[in-house]
């Protein structure tokens, strides 16, 4: 497998970025491909509805999404608050035909950044795009692994999301106050996703300062989840030697 480049290498490309549209409207959603892979370094992913957008954003690591309010099976506006509670740090368009301004405050709050009307011109598409996949969103780490910076966290009793990004995988740490609330990987949560999320080789890592979890599964200081995982891969390496 090639690792992935890193951008801070000279004479690498940048990683692509992905982003996921949404509508259960097949011909809406090939006139928002055609237009988003005209935009150098985007991929692009489709769903025809929020539950399967929800499927996709368990296995696919995405830098931003593009969604319709009213579709079957889940709509637009769950959708924003699966958002909301799971990839805070993900930035979403919201692109619909019936729009309700006295929802516009409630969409924002759940994370639209940009809430447009049907039709969309594609160049206008691009341009909105182009400007919220080049924000920084929220801080990002440099030149401090994640074993570190959680142990920082927890010194300085931080609270935060942080989502983890390596090659194709990503997974989330929700923390409070320096300990583990939750965390999501694919199709893992709790304890488990976080202790595969630590086995991760060169993670990226992103964070905002803020957690969404309200009901908490998980409340473990950050330096007992960090002896527990190094115990772990401790066994692990005894088994296979």
């Amino acid at each position: 497998m090639t690792p992935p480049s890193d951008p801070a290498v000279p004479g690498q490309q940048a990683p692509m970025k992905t982003v996921l549209a949404v509508d259960d409207e097949r011909l809406v959603l090939q006139v928002w491909k055609r237009a988003l892979l005209g935009i150098p370094g985007v991929s692009v992913l489709t769903a025809e509805d929020g539950e399967e957008a929800k499927a996709i954003l368990g296995q696919e690591p995405v830098d931003l999404v593009i969604t319709d309010l009213l579709m079957p099976r889940m709509s637009g506006y769950e959708l924003l608050i699966h958002l909301y509670e799971r990839l805070p740090g993900v930035p979403v368009i919201v692109i619909s035909g019936e729009m309700d301004l006295d929802r516009y405050p409630m969409m924002e709050e759940l994370g639209a950044l940009r809430i447009l009307p049907k039709p969309v011109l594609p160049d206008r598409l691009q341009r909105h795009v182009r400007t919220l996949l080049d924000s920084p969103k929220g801080g990002s780490v440099h030149g401090l692994g994640l074993e570190s910076f959680l142990s920082l966290l927890q010194m300085e009793m931080r609270t935060c999301t942080i989502t983890v990004r390596s090659w194709r995988r990503m997974g989330v740490l929700y923390i409070r106050e320096g300990r583990l609330v939750h965390a999501t990987a694919r199709r893992m949560e709790g304890l488990l996703a976080a202790f595969e999320i630590l086995k991760w080789e060169r993670p990226d890592l992103s964070f905002v300062d803020n957690c969404r979890i309200e009901d908490a599964p998980l409340d473990l200081p950050l330096n007992e989840l960090l002896l527990d995982s190094a115990f772990i891969r401790d066994l692990t390496d005894r088994k296979e030697s």
